[in-house]
C-alpha cells in the first residue's frame, strides 16, 4: 500500500532500484520540480524543500547547494528572502530554459512527417576561440545536427540556424559572419544510411532508449507509489538523460525496430499515472511564495 500523502517515506523502492542503475542530475531534478509545480504559477520554493528532494532521489546536500549557486551565478535562478528563509525561483531565462526542457520531454521522439530536405550548417572558428566554437558545437547537437563530414553539420528538418547562433554568446566575435547556412535534398551517391549512420550515435541511442524501458518496465503495476514526487522527479531525470542528444530522426533514416516510440510510451503511461499523486504530495511537501 503506499504512503499517505504527506508522510514521507525513507525511499521509495523503485527510486531506489532506478537511481542505484543510472545517475541523477541534480539540475534536472531541480528543473522537473520547477516544470511540473512551480513554473506556471509563479511559485519560488525553498531551498530546503529542494535539498529534500534531491535527498530522496539520491542526490547530496552538496551536489544540490553545488548546482544551486552555479545557476544562481549565471542567472538562471534567483534567490528571495522571507523572514529567516531563503527561496529559489526563475529569471526570466531560467523560466525559457524550464519550459523549453518540458516541451522538448514531452515532445515526439520520431519525427513522421519529414520533407526530405535538410539543414546545412558549416562554420570556421579560430583557435583563440575554442570556447565559441564548443558552444557552438554544443547548440546544433541540441538542435538536432550531426556531422556529415569535414565540418559538415546536418539536420533533416528546417532549423532556425539563426536562433541557434542568437543563444550563443560570441563576447565581440560575430558568428553570423563565420557561419554558413543552407536548405538541401540529398543526390545520388550520396548514400543517406551510411551518412546518417556516420553523423549520429544510433547505436548508443537505441541503447539508452531499451535500457530505460528495462528500468521502469513493470513499475506502472505497483499499487500506488510509495514517493510520488520523488519518483516524478527521478523519471523525468533519467528521460532527460536519454532523449537530450536524440536529434529525433525522422522514420525513413531509422533503423527497424526503433526503440524510442516504445520508450517514450512507457514514459507517457508513467508521467500521466504519477501526475495526480505528485501534484497533492508537492503540495504539502514543498513550502512556496509567490516569485513577486
Amino acid at each position: 500500500m503506499s504512503t499517505p500523502v504527506g508522510q514521507v517515506p525513507t525511499r521509495d523502492p523503485v527510486v531506489g532500484s532506478v537511481g542505484a542503475a543510472t545517475p541523477v542530475r541534480p539540475q534536472i531534478v531541480l528543473y522537473t520540480v520547477f516544470g511540473d509545480h512551480l513554473v506556471d504559477v509563479g511559485l519560488a520554493v525553498a531551498t530546503s524543500s529542494l535539498l529534500d528532494v534531491a535527498r530522496r532521489v539520491g542526490i547530496g546536500e552538496h551536489a544540490m547547494r553545488t548546482t544551486l549557486a552555479r545557476l544562481t551565478a549565471r542567472g538562471t535562478l534567483t534567490r528571495l528572502r522571507r523572514g529567516r528563509q531563503a527561496y529559489i525561483g526563475l529569471s526570466e531565462e531560467g523560466r525559457r530554459t524550464v519550459l523549453d526542457g518540458r516541451a522538448r520531454a514531452h515532445a515526439d521522439v520520431v519525427t513522421t512527417d519529414w520533407d526530405g530536405a535538410w539543414t546545412l550548417v558549416a562554420f570556421s572558428l579560430p583557435d583563440s576561440q575554442r570556447r565559441r566554437r564548443y558552444d557552438l558545437r554544443v547548440r546544433l547537437e541540441w538542435a538536432g545536427f550531426g556531422v556529415a563530414q569535414g565540418g559538415l553539420w546536418v539536420c533533416p528538418r528546417d532549423v532556425d540556424v539563426a536562433a541557434v547562433l542568437g543563444e550563443v554568446d560570441p563576447e565581440g566575435l560575430d558568428l553570423h559572419d563565420r557561419v554558413r547556412a543552407f536548405r538541401a535534398t540529398t543526390l545520388s551517391p550520396t548514400r543517406v544510411s551510411r551518412m546518417v549512420a556516420e553523423a549520429y550515435p544510433l547505436e548508443a541511442l537505441a541503447a539508452g532508449y531499451t535500457a530505460f524501458e528495462q528500468r521502469w518496465a513493470g513499475t506502472l503495476d505497483d499499487p500506488g507509489p510509495v514517493d510520488p514526487l520523488a519518483r516524478r522527479a527521478l523519471l523525468a531525470a533519467d528521460w532527460s538523460r536519454v532523449v537530450r542528444r536524440d536529434p529525433r530522426l525522422p522514420v525513413e533514416l531509422l533503423p527497424a525496430d526503433w526503440p524510442a516510440a516504445r520508450a517514450q510510451t512507457l514514459f507517457r503511461d508513467l508521467v500521466g499515472w504519477l501526475a495526480e499523486p505528485s501534484r497533492r504530495q508537492a503540495e504539502l511537501d514543498l513550502d512556496t511564495v509567490p516569485q513577486q
